[in-house]
């Protein structure tokens, strides 16, 4: 029987700007849809298979870069810190 899962944590303000601002656009109107506010948490999957080429015009994966550099690992599930 599984109680727990270890998961690492990220919190949205130790983003850079335009990486906190990309995560904001993407979440705000799901937690508005879902009458969620202040101080959430966000799990969120890192799941694409070649970080290195990673194209600058994809949001999603702009976020998950900044993960991948911050200490995430591809196909770990992380929680985000969301709050303002």
């Amino acid at each position: 029987m599984k109680l727990m899962t270890l998961m690492k944590v990220f919190d949205c303000q130790d983003m850079p700007d335009d990486i906190k601002k990309i995560f904001f656009d993407i979440m705000e109107p799901r937690f508005k849809a879902l009458m969620l506010g202040n101080d959430c948490y966000v799990d969120f999957d890192i799941d694409f298979e070649e970080p290195e080429s990673i194209d600058e015009s994809d949001k999603l994966l702009m976020i998950q870069k900044w993960l991948l550099e911050n200490g995430a690992e591809l196909d770990d599930t992380v929680l985000i810190h969301y709050w303002w």
